[in-house]
């Protein structure tokens, strides 16, 4: 069983792959990061598993699918090589991530284990009927979203422009000048020297 997760760190996010082999009664987890803090990174997987070996536990009695084993008390092993990449890797990008989600669905769909393929391609069939129109939905949306974009920006830099006018008018009538709170120009005294 293929599980997908994305964790959410703060203002980061990350895929991770779990998977769980009933055979062998081992859930493997596979990251392709490398994290400097390796303490808190292990508890977090830790924590992840136990939640999916409870949820998936969960479904598979919901499917009346009933196995004599507990895969809570499985063993969480990471997939291991020298492909891991640092933190900063760019695999996790939302198009990165859409185009992912878009192969697994694939992947999901069309494979021979898929009790409901036929519903689901009957589906497809028909969403591919309406999906000009839906198409046509998108791009008008896009163009409005970002026709709002346009004029937000054009607001900002008119109001940055109304900003400086104000200044350069501020100033002007001030006759140029800065005064102290003494009513000198606290710049008169430059480039003098004291004898």
């Amino acid at each position: 069983v293929f599980i997908l997760v994305l964790i959410r760190d703060g203002s980061s996010s990350h895929f991770v792959l779990y998977f769980l082999d009933l055979k062998k009664q081992i859930i493997y987890y596979l990251d392709n990061k490398l994290f400097a803090n390796v303490t808190s990174y292990k508890e977090k997987i830790e924590r992840i598993s136990s939640i999916l070996a409870d949820q998936q536990s969960s479904l598979f009695e919901n499917l009346n699918l009933v196995f004599d084993i507990d895969i809570g008390l499985f063993p969480i092993r990471e997939v291991k090589g020298d492909w891991k990449k640092g933190a900063t890797d760019l695999d996790c990008p939302e198009k990165r991530r859409k185009i992912c989600r878009a192969s697994i669905c694939g992947s999901l769909v069309l494979s021979d284990m898929n009790k409901v393929r036929p519903e689901i391609l009957d589906k497809v069939i028909s969403f591919r009927e309406k999906r000009f129109s839906v198409l046509e939905e998108i791009y008008i949306n896009r163009s409005k979203k970002e026709e709002a974009q346009k004029i937000e920006v054009e607001k900002q830099r008119k109001a940055l422009e109304d900003l400086k006018a104000k200044e350069v008018e501020s100033f002007a009538k001030e006759g140029g000048k800065q005064q102290g709170k003494d009513g000198k120009n606290p710049r008169s005294s430059r480039g003098k020297t004291k004898k």
